[in-house]
């Protein structure tokens, strides 16, 4: 392999690196000493047809929350970092789920 072509490789390896630090330090801003914060759809004052569950974020990894409680349910031992970007902004945002077997399905896409 040719130098520049070397040059272009390692050059394109360190963005991707670097875009992947910018963006676990994006969602990650904000957050209380904790380390985590339920997503949007876990608040505690729940309202009529709000979904039980919602799969978000603490501390950089998979988690499940409740409407009823700020701390997760669940963490997994997923990082969302490793995770493609698309994954990685619906997880910030807050994925409601309406049932515990929609629930099992979409952790088992997250942890396999």
């Amino acid at each position: 392999m040719s130098r520049p072509v070397k040059l272009r490789i390692l050059a394109a390896s360190f963005l991707l690196m670097l875009l992947m630090i910018l963006t676990a330090a994006l969602l990650s801003a904000g957050r209380p000493a904790d380390g985590g914060t339920p997503p949007s759809g876990a608040s505690s004052d729940r309202s009529e047809g709000e979904p039980p569950y919602t799969i978000g974020v603490f501390d950089g990894k998979v988690a499940v929350f409740t409407a009823e409680s700020p701390q997760p349910l669940e963490v997994y031992d997923v990082y969302i970092q490793n995770l493609p970007l698309l994954d990685q902004q619906e997880l910030a945002a807050g994925i409601p789920i309406a049932d515990r077997s929609e629930l099992k399905l979409r952790i088992e896409d997250y942890i396999s």
